[in-house]
């Protein structure tokens, strides 16, 4: 799936590009779209969410918003994630 990001989003992820595409992991908590849910994304879903932009991976309680209330479901998908398999 790819997503076009908006000057918005893009200037809250720290690039300078007006629109980018990237591909979207569909994996709640991956906020950096690496396929990883790790302490990388930590900076990103923070970025987003004072951004006020919607990204899917950031909206992992699922309510169609991405805010604080989505934390608490953000740090669960860490600690699975950090989980030894």
């Amino acid at each position: 799936m790819k997503i076009w990001l908006i000057a918005g989003l893009i200037s809250c992820l720290g690039t300078s590009l007006a629109a980018q595409t990237v591909s979207s992991t569909g994996i709640p908590g991956d906020c950096n779209w690496d396929g990883i849910v790790n302490a990388e994304d930590i900076p990103v879903f923070m970025r987003i969410i004072q951004s006020g932009a919607y990204v899917k991976e950031a909206d992992c309680n699922g309510d169609g918003d991405v805010s604080l209330l989505d934390v608490d479901c953000f740090v669960t998908h860490l600690k699975i994630a950090d989980e030894p398999q």
